[in-house]
């Protein structure tokens, strides 16, 4: 992806070329592209060139954009026999990820942003309407397991230097401070004494 960033500051340096004005800025790239709007030229623009471009300079992995496509697909193809042309495609981006992580060959995410890039090209009969585009159920999984991890790791901390004992020994415990808990005057001294936030004092009451 730093890669790709460089050649398109290089794209836009030749167009601000005979720009005098454009000469010793610090940087002439716009904010990276987001994934809804990438999801909407994927889908309703057609211009696959100015998809790739966006690729080139983004704020979320081939393998979100992936996922996006995935997720999405049945609602931008009605038609059961676009629907699956389309997958093929996809899932041919696919197999050029999952080279990515056998071979450690970097490259293979272009490739398979490329192949991606024109899954609409599958779609004969395209969703005129606005879409809705819906967020994946993996990523947010995974994103709802990431801040409990961090809301176990800071409120055990807390724990642990409030009761001068060890993290390991707090996590051992947590299911005597979740009945603890349950009990509104400890919960808000211990939310008070420790400073906890919302998502801390949740992982807490849970055990």
């Amino acid at each position: 992806d730093d890669l790709r960033a460089i050649i398109n500051d290089a794209v836009s340096m030749m167009a601000y070329r005979d720009d005098p004005e454009a000469v010793g800025q610090p940087s002439i790239r716009d904010a990276p592209s987001g994934i809804y709007d990438v999801m909407h030229a994927t889908f309703k623009e057609g211009d696959y060139e100015g998809i790739l471009r966006d690729l080139m300079d983004k704020d979320f992995t081939t393998e979100d954009y992936l996922m996006w496509l995935d997720k999405n697909l049945p609602m931008e193809a009605k038609d059961a026999a676009d629907l699956d042309h389309a997958y093929d495609i996809l899932s041919i981006a696919d197999v050029f990820v999952g080279r990515v992580i056998k071979k450690q060959h970097y490259a293979y995410k272009g490739y398979a942003e490329e192949i991606a890039a024109g899954v609409s090209t599958g779609i004969a009969h395209h969703n005129e309407k606005y879409v809705k585009y819906e967020f994946p159920s993996y990523i947010m999984k995974m994103s709802r397991l990431r801040d409990s991890r961090e809301g176990r790791k800071f409120a055990t901390a807390k724990l642990a230097r409030f009761t001068h004992s060890g993290r390991m020994r707090i996590s051992g415990n947590l299911w005597f401070y979740g009945e603890m808990l349950k009990r509104k005057e400890f919960s808000a001294m211990l939310e008070k004494q420790l400073n906890l936030s919302e998502k801390e004092l949740s992982v807490l009451k849970k055990g």
